[in-house]
């Protein structure tokens, strides 16, 4: 499947690509969820700020570690699954079925999708730009050399 190796720093942007859209459509749920109730604003925007610190610190670990293992590949192509390790694709694939699950099935009330969806949102749309900006970079720095 050689069609569907890419070089590293295409690796990078496709990772982050795929990071702030998911990052967008969770955070745009979010903030039509909140701006469709009668919630305190400002009760929602501390709880949502809350969220983003927490997951920012969570996804600032995985762009960082996943970057470095992106720059110490060997080749210079790679299958685009490898734009991420495996535990990582399975820590996305669980918070995205569980976050499927809780607005179908409406276990979490409005009020939790608001300010949760905002603040998750948020930290998944800047850990893309993250490997947006690292996949951007690297390529820079490659033509430079």
């Amino acid at each position: 499947m050689k069609i569907l190796n890419f070089p590293r720093p295409v690796l990078l942007v496709t990772n982050g690509i795929l990071w702030i859209g998911a990052g967008t459509n969770i955070l745009l749920t979010g903030i039509r969820t909140w701006s469709s109730s009668s919630f305190n604003a400002l009760l929602i925007a501390a709880l949502a700020v809350l969220v983003f610190v927490a997951f920012h610190r969570m996804f600032s670990s995985m762009v960082r570690k996943n970057v470095a293992r992106v720059h110490a590949m060997q080749e210079e192509r790679a299958f685009i699954l490898r734009m991420m390790p495996v535990r990582t694709w399975i820590i996305l694939i669980f918070m995205m079925s569980l976050g499927i699950t809780l607005k179908l099935t409406g276990i979490a009330p409005a009020f939790f999708i608001a300010f949760f969806y905002c603040g998750l949102g948020s930290a998944l749309t800047e850990a893309g730009l993250r490997y947006v900006i690292s996949g951007l970079t690297f390529s820079a720095m490659k033509r430079e050399d």
